[in-house]
């Protein structure tokens, strides 16, 4: 809700002066990292919700929210990685995303769980250099 009203003030308030709020490319950036929490969780759950996954993780314990909160610091991460212009730590940190599911995954020997991680980990990060892109494009406009 955040990112849009801001999105929405920044793009079509020409009268308001945001120096004094905020600067402009101040308020891009808080746009962009809102975004990339609650909101995009809510995208990938919503395109998540055709598959129940619930029966391939009934026996492993997690603890509550995990992975929300592993998806939002991992876009957050990318974010941040994107906007300094640092690709390789983007690369670097897929390899330890893919070491670390590693062991769970071959030892569950489940494909439809393979799948899901894999395609929820590119949709996240896909979203999160969308989003820094997006970021940096905009930030020479404002």
């Amino acid at each position: 809700m955040i990112s849009i009203l801001g999105l929405t003030a920044l793009l079509y308030i020409d009268d308001f002066d945001f120096t004094l709020i905020l600067d402009s490319h101040l308020l891009l950036l808080i746009i962009c990292v809102a975004f990339l929490t609650k909101p995009t969780s809510i995208l990938m759950k919503t395109i998540f919700s055709k598959w129940n996954i619930s029966k391939l993780t009934k026996d492993n314990e997690s603890l509550k929210d995990a992975g929300n909160y592993i998806g939002v610091l991992e876009r957050l991460l990318v974010f941040v990685f994107v906007v300094l212009g640092h690709w390789e730590a983007v690369g670097f940190l897929i390899t330890a995303k893919s070491v670390f599911r590693f062991g769970d995954l071959t030892a569950s020997k489940e494909r439809k769980l393979t799948e899901y991680i894999l395609i929820g980990t590119l949709i996240s990060f896909g979203i999160a250099i969308i989003t820094s892109l997006l970021y940096l494009t905009l930030k020479n406009y404002v």
